[in-house]
């Protein structure tokens, strides 16, 4: 065995507050993004419009060859085979070629989006009549390593190659709702709806002869997956202003969901040890009823209160049900097909008092949602995650939010949201009861100004978000390193100039300006500036 001495290692915390050794990184990652949107309205009469639209989004992630820290002795990049390292006085050994080699670059990846929409609405006798038809059509798509074959050699250092597969994730929604809308006289207003929405998605994982390139596919699939759901729902509510300054909301809401799917898996080429199995997902339902109340008072012109009490009902997502996620070359998110809607009841009351001689505004909510059968991620072990249900789980929480105009042109404005997010009930997993939600920030504010003076306009804000945790446990306690979630203040800018009767508007975007160094899982970029030109006719 040929062990190769080095230097160039850096030791760094790991997202739970042990240590880790950086040998170097994975290469930059280019990106870009794009969108094109049209809408077309017409009014057929005082009573009838229509309206239909079109928007098309798309995105890519690109790869570059790996950088190495490491140095042997006569100055020359390591990136394979055994090394040897100090580290404080320690002689350590590691295999780079041992599992995923660190240097594995990151991967292609995409998704392109369109959404198309009609809309109209109309009167029909004393009858309000809306109707909403649509349909997504989205396609991410992301490559794969499966071995690692070749280590090139090139001008910078050395670049994978080997097999792998690429995983395409074509899915659609059509939705359809149509509304009817009737006072039954002067204080009370009756509205009736009825929506339908179908989901489905189909995917095959197929081989690829270079990981790096999504074009030398090779036609041989060895992992599909498909499936559908249906929600039909009917919803109702009645306005009635008991009063001029109290109205009452009162709703109520139906949705029956069913789902199934299916998948297969068989070895290839590529994939030479994978299992054979082939699943179908028997059809199953659910329903619920949800209602809502609400009341809005205004005790004087200027101050509006509010108080609410409700229900909802989210049911899972396709791809978290029925596809499994590959997440690195030994770590993946496994499928859920028993995933069931999650429920919420809350309640929340606040208010906003408006100050028209000083251009005052300010408000504050508080809120409680206690939810069942919560949808989250369980780390199962290093390299696989669950998505499974909790028991419950509580949040409480607080806005608060001022603004104030200032002369003619100035608007400054400020809000905080205070979370307290708990799991309260987890039968599978004990040891999470009581920790804090993931992904769920227990401090977010915003402060900043704007400014509009005739086709000029500016904005300058900036936002604060408390840490997060990913991990169920909350072990995920450092900070500054890759993984984490840490707590970070950046502040944003833009400046716009719409050029008169033309449709034109340029503006000059900037994003995290003080450069902040922050970590949200990957390190987040620093100061990046962009135009934009806009055109609207």
């Amino acid at each position: 065995m040929t062990v190769t001495p080095v230097t160039g290692v850096t030791k760094i915390p790991t997202s739970t507050g042990g240590t880790a050794f950086l040998l170097g990184d994975k290469g930059v990652r280019p990106w870009w993004s794009g969108n094109l949107g049209m809408r077309v309205y017409y009014d057929i009469s005082d009573d009838t419009r229509v309206s239909a639209g079109v928007r098309y989004a798309e995105s890519y992630n690109g790869y570059s060859d790996p950088n190495s820290a490491l140095v042997d002795a006569a100055g020359n990049p390591v990136y394979n085979g055994w090394i040897r390292f100090n580290d404080n006085g320690t002689t350590r050994y590691t295999n780079l070629n041992s599992g995923t080699n660190p240097f594995l670059n990151f991967v292609p990846g995409g998704e392109s989006q369109t959404q198309t929409f009609v809309r109209g609405e109309t009167l029909v006798g004393d009858v309000k009549v809306k109707a909403d038809l649509s349909y997504t059509h989205t396609d991410a798509w992301f490559t794969s390593p499966t071995r690692l074959s070749t280590l090139t050699p090139t001008a910078g250092g050395m670049v994978f190659a080997g097999g792998g597969t690429n995983t395409p994730g074509p899915s659609n929604r059509l939705s359809a709702t149509l509304q009817a809308e009737r006072a039954w006289n002067t204080w009370n207003t009756f509205t009736l709806g009825l929506q339908a929405q179908r989901d489905w998605f189909d995917r095959n994982v197929e081989d690829l002869a270079n990981f790096k390139d999504v074009g030398s596919g090779t036609g041989a699939i060895s992992y599909h997956t498909e499936g559908w759901a249906n929600t039909y729902s009917v919803f109702a509510q009645n306005k009635s202003d008991l009063t001029d300054r109290l109205t009452l909301y009162l709703g109520m809401r139906f949705d029956d969901w069913t789902t199934a799917g299916s998948t297969w898996q068989k070895a290839t080429a590529v994939q030479s040890t994978l299992p054979t199995f082939a699943t179908n997902y028997a059809q199953r339902e659910a329903y619920s009823v949800t209602p809502k109340a609400s009341l809005v008072y205004l005790p004087i012109d200027d101050l509006t209160l509010r108080a609410s009490v409700g229900q909802a009902f989210r049911t899972p997502d396709l791809l978290q049900m029925y596809s499994r996620s590959q997440t690195t070359l030994t770590s993946f998110t496994d499928a859920a097909p028993d995933l069931k809607p999650e429920k919420v009841t809350s309640w929340e009351i606040g208010g906003e008092w408006r100050i028209p001689s000083s251009g005052t505004k300010l408000r504050v909510t508080y809120y409680e949602n206690y939810l069942t059968d919560f949808i989250y991620n369980r780390v199962v072990s290093a390299s696989e995650t669950r998505r499974t249900n909790a028991g419950a789980a509580v949040v409480r929480g607080i806005e608060a939010g001022i603004e104030q105009k200032l002369l003619d042109h100035w608007t400054i404005y400020g809000n905080v949201t205070r979370n307290d997010s708990r799991m309260t009930e987890n039968a599978a997993v004990p040891a999470n009861v009581g920790k804090k939600l993931p992904m769920t920030p227990d401090l977010m504010a915003n402060v900043g100004a704007t400014y509009a003076d005739g086709p000029f306009s500016a904005t300058v804000n900036g936002r604060y978000v408390s840490k997060v945790y990913s991990d169920d446990q909350n072990r995920d306690v450092a900070t500054g390193a890759f993984g984490t979630y840490d707590p970070y203040f950046v502040v944003d800018a833009k400046v716009s100039y719409a050029i008169k009767d033309t449709g034109l508007n340029i503006s000059l975007t900037g994003k995290n300006l003080t450069d902040r160094k922050y970590y949200e899982f990957y390190l987040q970029p620093g100061r990046t500036v962009w135009t934009e030109l806009s055109y609207r006719f």
